[in-house]
């Protein structure tokens, strides 16, 4: 008897808002990963205004760099230390 395969991960868009929202990409998948990319920030020079990224409901830290963060996040924070971000659950997350 084979296996029942797996379900597919689903992925959500996350929203940026503020001046520089369309400079950044960010998706959840399932319930415990958040990607965040940016994108055409040639010209940006590293400023994000006061663009930010609203994380799903929980404690969040970034695999990269140990960042915890959580709720409504500025992308100069975000992505401050390291040009992406990948965000998993942190200890007592939900």
């Amino acid at each position: 008897m084979r296996p029942e395969p797996k379900a597919a991960p689903t992925y959500a868009p996350l929203a940026a808002r503020g001046a520089r929202a369309a400079h950044v990409v960010a998706l959840v998948r399932g319930e415990g990963l958040v990607a965040v990319a940016p994108r055409l920030v040639w010209g940006l020079g590293g400023d994000w205004g006061d663009t930010a990224l609203a994380l799903p409901p929980g404690d969040w830290r970034d695999a990269f760099t140990g960042q915890e963060a959580r709720g409504e996040v500025p992308l100069a924070t975000l992505l401050g230390a390291f040009p992406v971000a990948l965000l998993t659950q942190g200890e007592g997350g939900s």
